[in-house]
């Protein structure tokens, strides 16, 4: 199939896609797709379909039926005609499409619509550019038109194009990896090459090869907070921002996170692959178990693989780790009644979305965890010998390799094969089940010299009334009520508005400094509004309560086999 894209509607950011068909005696159906490939849940890029049409090439205007919201019936002609319509685009993130004057981003499964008799067929993108627009993406190209094997790979191939990209490139192992950067951004070539290529190195020294030809980083840089990424065959693109904070040591570490993350996923989920999405089905969900697999694995090794490169050191690793996945983890208390295959599964029902308070577990930051205590499991019934390292290369080999879709029992199968022990308790408790996993976390960070510690939390009203709020917003909002907490027990709710404490006003600036005002109160009045109602209730302090959450910190003497264990644990094995 070939698509025309054009960009003489920028001003409006309307994206337009040209469709040749030939004449048919049968009506001819296009489909959008339902969904995209990183993001597990229902995709609502029907919303931004507009001025759809058929046009015979003699001018005459064929009727389109829509059929059902992601399909479309054009009528039999005798003339071969063009199938037309218009995206609009303006997305910010990183797995969405947009055009400005001095920018076209295309992520194809948002816009081109496709038959599915015809989805192995070779494809062509046209793109119709001003002449000083350079072309950032990962297909084979001559000009602007770009060559894809099948439809699988035009819509796995994201397109950047701009006068401004700034870009770089460099050898990781014979493969030539681009940088691409799109915004106001002021990159160190110097630093940005030496970081990337050693966590690059470490991946493909842990895979033993490399999936693609080449690969391609395509950097969205905004003026504003952001931060996504979504992975392709052979590229990743990153929403990031602010730009002029890119290079400095917090986005940074953030910058180099999620570009490993991504990387990773070139092998895991882009190669290595559940049976469920192998291959993609684009006309419906693609219901899977193995989340804990495809984004928790990655996850861990996302910030592992910056470790074992050398990249960062074991302090900012544990930064980011109790920062970014304990803090996360011990804020959800849905970790108490869904399983990680469950969390996987429901991900079709309730998305990404908050949901029913206390009722959803992230498959990224429990999946992570999980991933943790399964290295050091199969690390320490081998005395190091192997580990989640080997099992990943295996998986790699055996599915990676092949295009062959693996289960559950594929991945529980190869785990204990390198374990040389049964895990029925681990996937029964930790995957299957809704366990604490304390004591798991405990025994895996002793094993590598580092201890499992209560943290304290920075906010008291969290810390001993067990609720948050968006302090960063003017309206102190209630966005988290813990199960069993002093607010629970008063019946605080998400989306009370805090007005006041002790009958003073409240402010996010000042909202912790009152309660710590108030720190020799049992009983603490307050106010709020609930659906433009003022209400005043009063919260009891519970000497026997704490919000949960802890930290890993490196011990102070460990022995000289937690310090060997540590040492090849931060090593590619």
């Amino acid at each position: 199939m070939d698509y025309f894209v054009s960009c003489s509607k920028a001003v409006l950011n309307h994206i337009l896609i040209k469709i040749p068909f030939e004449a048919t005696d049968m009506p001819t159906e296009l489909f959008l797709p339902y969904w995209r490939p990183g993001r597990y849940e229902k995709g609502l890029y029907i919303e931004n379909i507009i001025d759809v049409k058929a046009t015979t090439l003699s001018g005459n205007h064929l009727k389109v039926t829509k059929h059902t919201s992601h399909r479309w019936k054009v009528e039999a002609t005798k003339e071969d005609f063009h199938f037309q319509y218009s995206y609009y685009g303006i997305a910010t993130d990183a797995g969405g499409s947009s055009l400005s004057e001095e920018l076209l981003y295309i992520n194809g499964v948002n816009l081109f619509m496709f038959q599915p008799e015809r989805i192995d067929e070779p494809c062509l993108l046209h793109l119709d550019l001003p002449n000083n627009f350079q072309v950032a993406c990962g297909l084979p190209r001559e000009g602007n038109t770009l060559r894809a094997k099948n439809f699988h790979m035009l819509i796995d191939a994201p397109v950047l194009a701009s006068p401004n990209l700034k870009h770089q490139s460099f050898d990781v192992v014979g493969t030539t990896h681009h940088l691409w950067f799109q915004g106001e951004v002021r990159p160190d070539r110097t630093v940005l090459e030496n970081h990337f290529k050693k966590f690059g190195e470490a991946q493909v020294k842990l895979f033993g090869g490399f999936p693609a030809n080449e690969y391609h980083y395509l950097f969205l840089i905004h003026s504003f907070p952001s931060y996504h990424g979504v992975e392709h065959f052979n590229s990743t693109v990153i929403a990031l921002g602010p730009g002029h904070r890119v290079m400095h040591s917090d986005l940074y570490n953030e910058l180099l996170g999620i570009s490993c993350h991504e990387l990773f996923h070139t092998w895991n989920v882009k190669a290595i692959r559940p049976a469920d999405m192998q291959p993609y089905n684009y006309e419906g969900p693609n219901y899977s178990s193995l989340h804990y697999v495809t984004e928790g694995v990655t996850t861990y090794y996302g910030d592992l693989m910056l470790l074992k490169s050398k990249v960062w050191s074991l302090e900012q690793y544990l930064l980011n780790f109790n920062n970014s996945v304990l803090r996360r983890y011990y804020s959800d208390q849905g970790r108490d009644h869904i399983s990680l295959e469950e969390s996987s599964f429901d991900s079709w029902i309730n998305g990404y979305k908050a949901g029913v308070p206390n009722r959803k577990v992230s498959f990224y930051t429990k999946g992570c965890i999980a991933a943790f205590i399964l290295d050091f499991l199969i690390r320490s019934a081998t005395n190091n010998i192997r580990s989640l390292d080997t099992v990943m290369r295996e998986m790699y080999d055996r599915f990676g390799k092949t295009g062959e879709g693996y289960k559950k029992e594929d991945y529980r199968k190869i785990a204990e094969k390198h374990a040389e022990t049964s895990l029925v308790h681990y996937f029964d408790q930790v995957i299957s089940g809704t366990a604490p996993l304390e004591p798991f976390i405990t025994e895996a960070a002793n094993y590598f010299g580092l201890g499992f510690f209560p943290r304290t939390m920075a906010n008291t009203y969290t810390r001993d009334f067990g609720f948050n709020t968006d302090a960063r917003n003017p309206v102190l909002k209630i966005k988290q009520v813990f199960e069993g907490s002093p607010a629970s027990k008063i019946g605080l709710r998400l989306g009370d508005e805090l007005v006041a404490i002790g009958g003073i006003k409240a402010t996010g600036k000042d909202l912790n400094s009152l309660f710590n005002y108030f720190s020799a109160e049992a009983e603490l009045d307050l106010t709020f509004f609930r659906e433009n109602k003022l209400k005043i209730l009063t919260i009891v302090r519970d000497p026997n309560y704490t919000t949960p959450i802890h930290m890993i910190m490196p011990l102070r003497k460990p022995s000289s086999d937690q310090l060997r264990n540590r040492k090849i644990w931060m090593q590619v094995n």
